[in-house]
C-alpha cells in the first residue's frame, strides 16, 4: 500500500527508515502513551524485521511510514492490525513526531488509510485503542467520526503502571 495525500506520502516501513523512526519513537515524553519506545537503533531494526512482508495478513500488524511531501521528512507512522477473526475489521494506531504534532497530519494520514482500506480491501470496521489521558488523540479520532465504544479501567500494564483503555470505533 502506498498513498499520497495533499501533504504526505504514505508507504510501507522499510529498514532504510530505521534512523528516522528511532529519532522520534525514542522520545519517551512524546510517546508516553505508546507501547514501543526503543532504547537503541537495533531495537528499531528488529521491530522492522519482524513485520510481515505482505499487506492484509490475518492476525498481523503492518506498519506504514509518513513522509512530508515538501521536505521528505519522516513525520510519523501508522500501524494497522489485521484481525484474524473479523476480516472486515482493523485496528489503527498512529505516532507523529513532536515537531509535526498539532498540524493535522494524524487526521490526514488516518483518513487516507481508512479510505484505502475501505475502498480497496473491503474493511468496514475500524477501531483505535488509546489511553484516555491522551486528549489530542481523542479529539482527532472524534474529528474522523470515531465514537467511544468501550472503556476498561486498569486494562493492561505499561512500563510498570496499570493503565486504562479507551476504545474508539468507526463503521463505514
Amino acid at each position: 500500500m502506498q498513498l499520497e495525500t495533499k501533504r504526505l506520502i504514505i508507504k510501507p516501513l522499510a529498514k532504510t527508515d530505521a534512523i528516522e523512526l528511532f529519532a522520534y519513537r525514542s522520545n519517551a515524553e512524546v510517546n508516553k502513551y505508546q507501547g514501543f519506545i526503543p532504547c537503541n537503533l537495533q531495537e528499531v531494526v528488529s521491530f522492522i524485521e519482524k513485520l510481515p512482508g505482505k499487506f492484509n495478513v490475518s492476525g498481523s500488524w503492518y506498519q506504514l511510514i509518513l513522509f512530508e511531501k515538501n521536505s521528505s521528512n519522516v513525520i510519523g507512522d501508522v500501524g494497522i492490525h489485521f484481525f484474524s477473526k473479523k476480516m472486515d475489521s482493523v485496528e489503527l494506531g498512529i505516532t507523529i513526531s513532536a515537531d509535526f504534532q498539532g498540524k493535522g497530519f494524524a487526521q490526514e494520514s488516518l483518513n487516507a488509510v481508512i479510505e484505502e482500506l475501505y475502498s480497496k480491501y473491503g474493511k468496514r470496521e475500524f477501531t483505535a485503542s488509546i489511553d484516555p489521558r491522551n486528549i489530542a488523540s481523542k479529539l482527532m479520532l472524534e474529528k474522523l467520526n470515531f465514537t467511544e465504544q468501550s472503556f476498561t479501567k486498569k486494562a493492561f500494564e505499561l512500563r510498570g503502571e496499570w493503565v486504562d483503555d479507551l476504545v474508539y470505533h468507526l463503521h463505514k
